[in-house]
């Protein structure tokens, strides 16, 4: 493998060597006698079933290995190991190690410093023969005198000398020689593969059996644990303080033992067992058996066998002096009773299987004082049948045991601690404040455990689990279903610990963690059917649940997987921690900067302007107010905007795209447009929004989603109609449960290049047609089409709906019909019908001749079409003839390329009412129009016209023209020396060859002086002065009554194409001010140091833009460095020859 989480799976029987590297790797081999290394991290190893060789390397590993003679080495960390049946050599390594094994001999291989580890040796039975031993084999650093061994409840516990962080617990041994280790093993310091083997019947127990008859047995105190089989017979049997294994055998024994944890049996006959102090297990066997127990005495447990009810036996607890019935409290784990005494927390006393049946196996509790307590009044068991019962839990008993047996049951306890199997059917349980024991069986059950550290089991089925305050326990296993658990204990002050305990057959490897909304979803790898859902594990500092528990021993601690974050309302920028599996983010106020990478994120950008970008995993994403900015990158996400104009795109992966009424004009940028790909996106509308409200509208390629009532919200699809069959978002769904599939609205159709003839589809609202080459005949109805020609002559026509229309190359005919349509000729000689509604004629260069038609003539219409023109073409670049009763627009210095408008002169309305260009200005037209044309004689020409726009051509000749009376003109004076004058609104004067003298001084004026020296004189509306390369030496006059000091619009210098900020310098000359653009060019500003003739922007065509208090200072800052540096300064050609100078200007553009 490599550096990563690999999974690796080999099979058959030849060698393998498996190496996993870095990362948390799963590995499965075959039956070969394998060598399988882990490498770092926590790795799970599933080794077959030959003789393997395994390293499980750093990290917390998990081994598995089949029934071969397997040799494990576990490396450092805490491991679990589950070796098989085989003759096994284990060395678990450092770290607090669980080790199980199977049947035959095995070898435990320990060294100082290896930690607390466990043992749990499985033989099918007791053994006796040398080569079926299981064995301890120690390091040379540890001596036999070292070890001390000592009995702990079931276990034998091997601790060492001055070594405290060191011990060996091996389960069960101390009562069940099938689960004992019966060999010691010390390796010679000099010699390591020499032993000194040491039997721990001898080196750790001392056995001593007696023979039937009545005994009276002293247990010597000795440093090893001693066992005594008493035999038959009515025995007396004391020890001091020393560990004992006593087995009193038949008869009425008195067993009495000292301060350390014991282990007895007193067999059959009525026994008297006085364990003292220590942690005791007891086992009375059959017969009426007496436990004395007294303050001090540890935790005990008592195994009793008379739990058949027909049994007249009586086992009695006989609590000594100091205890009385009211300091009893009772306690349940599982089916076991504790006996807990009040203000005593270091003793108890647990009653195994008391909670299992009729009978409690201890059937009497005495006092000193001569009070008794009868279980039977403490406990009851109630058992019912398969119907459907409701259940109340009796109050009269401290613990309450129901079987409610098959049907869907209705339990309900109080402030009794409540065992209850809910069986078969879809039950409801629900109790109080006690700590309950509650399992709902087979069905969708709904569990409610009310307060108290109650345990929960859903069982098999889709079961709710409320577990209420407290600690409480939620047990899972394979095949258990899809269970939800509800906690209310989200109070991060609150110290109770919920815990889901998995069981057999789940690690902490097969661990899925998912997101849903601020659920958490714990999902196991390979086992779909199951899960648990945790609601509002995401909402806060607390999850709800705080540890998953594992039968391997190992626990998740959920903080170390969760993390949530809060911000304040400052403008902060947010890395998202890397190092847990869920991030939960509060950015707060302000415009934030939210990056995260491939941890789950639930992030809510809060108020402000956000940017939040996320990696691979399936987040959960909210821009909440503001115009935001997502983006999710791979993964399932769920994002919603919010309000404000928001900017989301989703990523790779199947996306959903939260949309609520009032959340602004969002637009959804999907990667997901490939047509191979399976994912399926969503908008999912809120509520108040159903599928009758969405309006569809298309702008380009772009697919906006419109809703009825609601002209402030709307969704654009970027790309949505660029002629794939995936549209970016797939579905739309509602909160009725209703869906809209965006292949029922829109269809994309690919042709070939032949002459097709193609009627669009009239079942979709959106039609996309990509018609290729040849001469194609395309008809549309009231399909919103978006149409592209191809090559060839084609003829498209389409009715009402707002179209996109583009013929392409070759010479096309398009008729738009009805509707805001967007028309593109392309190249060649095109007739373009816009028909009825506003409509757009986009036009490049290098399209040729085109014909424009409008039908909206009536001066009533509202409508407003326009031409909107490319890259590279200016207002100055513009020019304008009659033919007839058209309009004709050329483009100076091109032959190649015109625009007629048909009619212009004729009608009320030109036609278009706006010619737009790529900077975003616009040149308006108005109503009706005038088209004057003068002879080339030196004309002199007065003209009030009586028109709401005038064109004049001047043509050549020195002409003098003065426009009164129109809205808008535009005047060409062409070669010669024109004087013209405009008092119009709006005014786009043209200069042409020569010296010319331009004045518009009542209205808007563009002034575009031309070639030769020109004066051009403003007013006080906001002028634009227009200048190219090779214009000359021109004057601006721009003269503000001062009646309009106060109230004056901005006046602009635009320099056109080619010029760049290198090429500009600047010069105040007394008070007026030098723009030098060229070898040779220049403007001169009259008055510029005095506000009412200062020009206060000049602007690149690139966009770039100087004010004029940044010229002012630009102009200072020239003069300071000149008188610094001692330079000659005084004109614009000194600030141009000096490089120094002349990167002050460029520096200032950049600023």
């Amino acid at each position: 493998g490599e550096d990563g989480d690999d999974t690796i799976t080999t099979t058959g029987s030849a060698y393998q060597h498996v190496q996993g590297g870095n990362g948390n790797d799963t590995i499965r081999t075959g039956s070969a006698n394998d060598a399988i290394i882990g490498g770092a991290d926590n790795d799970t190893i599933w080794a077959g079933e030959g003789d393997n060789s395994i390293w499980g390397g750093t990290g917390e590993d998990e081994i598995h290995s089949g029934s071969g003679n397997d040799t494990i080495d576990a490396g450092d960390d805490n491991d679990t190991i589950w070796a098989g049946d085989g003759t096994n050599t284990i060395d678990a390594g450092k770290g607090n190690d669980i080790i199980h094994a199977g049947a035959n001999a095995d070898t435990y291989k320990y060294s100082k410093g290896d930690g607390h580890d466990v043992i749990y040796d499985n033989e099918s039975g007791a053994v006796t023969a040398d080569h079926t031993l299981d064995a301890i084999r120690f390091s040379s650093d540890i001596a036999y005198n070292d070890l001390q061994f000592a009995i702990d409840g079931n276990d034998l516990l091997i601790t060492f000398k001055n070594s405290p962080e060191d011990s060996i617990r091996i389960k069960d041994a101390a009562t069940n020689p099938e689960h004992a280790v019966e060999k010691i093993l010390i390796e010679n310091r000099y010699n390591a593969s020499q032993v000194s083997t040491y039997y721990v019947e001898n080196a750790a127990i001392r056995h001593t059996t007696y023979s039937d008859g009545d005994d009276t047995i002293s247990v010597p105190v000795s440093s090893k644990i001693t066992k005594i089989s008493a035999g038959d017979g009515n025995d007396t049997v004391t020890s001091g303080d020393s560990s004992v294994i006593i087995d009193g055998g038949a008869g009425n024994d008195t067993i009495t033992t000292g301060s350390k944890s014991d282990v007895i049996s007193g067999g059959t006959g009525n026994d008297t067992i006085n364990a003292g102090g220590g942690s005791d297990t007891l086992t009375g066997g059959s017969g009426s058996d007496t436990y004395i127990f007294n303050i001090g005495d540890g935790h005990d447990t008592i195994i009793e066998a008379s739990v058949d009810p027909t049994c007249s036996c009586v086992d009695t607890i006989s609590f000594g002096a100091g205890i009385t019935s009211s300091d009893i409290i009772y306690k349940v784990d599982g089916n076991d009773l504790i006996i807990c005494i009040k203000g005593h927390d270091g003793d108890s006393i647990r009653i195994t299987g008391a909670l299992n049946g009729a009978s409690h196996g201890i059937e009497t509790i005495t006092f000193a004082s001569g009070t008794t307590i009868t279980l039977n009044t403490v406990i009851s068991c109630h058992n019912y049948t398969d119907a459907s019962d409701t259940i109340v839990v009796p109050a009269d008993k401290y613990v309450v045991v129901i079987n409610a047996g098959g049907g869907n049951d209705t339990i309900t306890g109080g402030d009794t601690v409540s065992i209850i199997n809910g069986g078969t059917g879809n039950d409801s349980i629900s109790t109080g404040g006690k700590d309950d024991t509650l399992t709902g069986g087979e069905g969708d059950d709904t569990i409610n455990a009310g307060g108290g550290n109650d345990t929960i089991t859903g069982g098999t089925g889709s079961d709710t689990l409320t577990g209420g305050s407290g600690s409480d326990t939620y047990i899972f296993n394979i095949g258990d279903g899809h269970d939800t658990i509800i906690e209310a204990s989200v109070d991060p002050t609150c110290t109770c610990v919920d815990t889901i305990s998995f069981g057999a057959g789940i690690t902490s490897s097969d661990i899925i963690y998912k997101v849903d909304g601020n659920d958490l979803i714990i999902c196991i790898k390979g086992h779909d059917g199951d899960s648990i859902r945790i609601t509002g594990a995401l909402n806060g500092a607390s999850h709800g649940i705080e540890t998953i528990t594992f039968a391997s021993g190992t626990s998740i601690t959920l903080n170390t997987v969760i993390s949530c974050h809060n911000y304040t309302d400052a403008s902060d920028t947010i890395v998202v921690p890397a190092d847990k599996y869920v991030v939960v983010i509060n950015a707060g106020g302000g415009n934030d900067t939210i990056t995260g990478g491939d941890t789950v994120s639930i992030i809510n950008g809060g108020t402000g302007n956000d940017s939040i970008s996320t990696g691979g995993k399936d987040d959960i994403l909210t821009g909440g107010e503001g115009d935001d900015t997502i983006n999710a990158g791979g993964g399932n996400d769920i994002i919603t905007g919010g309000t404000g104009s928001d900017t989301l795109t989703g990523g790779s992966g199947s996306d959903t795209y939260i949309f609520n009424i009032g959340d602004g004009h969002d637009t959804i940028i999907e990667a997901s447009v490939d047509p191979t790909c399976s994912c399926v996106d969503t908008i999912s509308f809120g509520a108040g929004i159903t599928s009758s409200d969405i309006i569809y509208k298309v702008d380009g390629n772009d697919l906006i989603i419109c809703i009825k009532g609601h002209d402030g919200d709307s969704i654009r699809i970027t790309g949505a109609l660029n002629g794939t069959s995936s549209f970016g978002v797939e579905n739309i769904s509602f909160t009725d449960g209703t869906s809209i599939a965006l292949t029922t609205v829109i269809s994309c159709q690919n042709y070939t290049d032949a002459s097709d003839t193609i009627v669009v589809p009239a079942d979709k609202y959106v039609a996309v047609i990509n018609a290729g080459g040849g001469n194609d005949t395309i008809t549309g109805g009231d399909t919103a089409s978006i149409i592209n020609g191809g090559a060839g002559n084609d003829s498209i026509s389409t009715g009402a709906k707002d179209d996109i229309l583009n013929g392409g190359i070759g010479n096309d005919t398009i008729n738009a019909g009805g509707g805001n349509d967007t028309i593109t000729g392309g190249t060649g000689t095109d007739t373009l019908i816009g028909g009825s509604g506003s409509d757009t004629y986009i036009f490049n260069i290098g399209d040729g001749h085109d014909t424009i038609i409008e039908a909206s003539v009536d001066p009533t219409c509202s409508c407003v079409d326009k031409i909107q023109l490319g890259v590279g073409i200016g207002i100055e670049d513009l020019r304008y003839s009659a033919d007839g009763d058209d309009l004709i627009i050329n483009f100076r210095g091109n032959d190649s390329d015109s625009i007629r408008i048909v009619g212009a002169k004729t009608g009320a309305s030109a036609g278009i009412e706006s010619i737009c260009f790529a900077d975003g200005t616009q040149m308006e037209i108005s109503s009706a129009v005038t088209i004057i044309e003068l002879t080339e004689n030196m004309d002199f020409q007065m003209m009030p016209v009586p028109a709401q726009t005038a064109i004049i051509n001047g043509y050549g000749g020195n002409d003098f023209i003065n426009v009164t009376g129109a809205t808008n003109c535009i005047v060409d004076g062409g070669s010669g020396i024109d004087q013209i004058m405009s008092t119009a609104a709006n005014s786009i004067l043209y200069g042409g060859a020569d010296m010319d003298m331009l004045s518009a001084v009542n209205g808007k004026a563009t002034f575009i002086g031309g070639t030769g020296n020109d004066t051009l004189t403003g007013g006080y509306l906001g002028d634009t002065y227009v200048f190219a390369q090779g214009d000359g030496q021109d004057i601006i006059n721009d003269n503000v009554p001062m009646t309009c000091v106060a109230n004056f619009d901005p006046d602009t210098i635009k320099l056109g194409n080619g010029i760049t900020k290198n090429d500009v310098a600047f010069f105040m000359e007394g008070p007026n001010l030098i723009v030098s653009y060229g070898e040779t060019d220049r403007v001169t500003v009259l008055g510029q140091a005095n506000a009412k003739n200062a020009i206060e922007t000049v602007q690149l065509a690139s966009g770039s833009s100087l004010s004029s208090a940044e010229i002012n200072q630009i102009v200072a800052d020239l003069s300071n460095y000149a008188s610094d540096h001692g330079l000659d300064f005084t004109s614009v050609e000194d600030v141009k020859n000096n490089q120094e100078l002349m990167n002050i200007v460029t520096a200032a553009w950049d600023n």
